[in-house]
């Protein structure tokens, strides 16, 4: 299965790897596609198939919108 992962900076090999360790716990054996994407503002969104998981500002910020 692939694994998008969104962040607005490059991660280090370090958060690579914890993110890769974190996927794999969850979803069992997976290639992980990183993404560079400015519009979420901060933080990461972590799209497996049709789960998507927002830990983004962007994604908080819309979070507000609906409350």
């Amino acid at each position: 299965m692939k694994v998008l992962i969104e962040t607005v900076i490059p991660l280090s090999a370090t958060q690579k790897k914890s993110v890769q360790k974190l996927v794999e716990q969850k979803l069992g054996n997976a290639e992980i596609v990183e993404k560079i994407n400015p519009s979420i503002l901060g933080g990461i969104r972590i799209t497996a198939g049709s789960v998507q998981y927002d830990a983004s500002v962007f994604g908080k910020l819309q979070q507000l919108r609906t409350i």
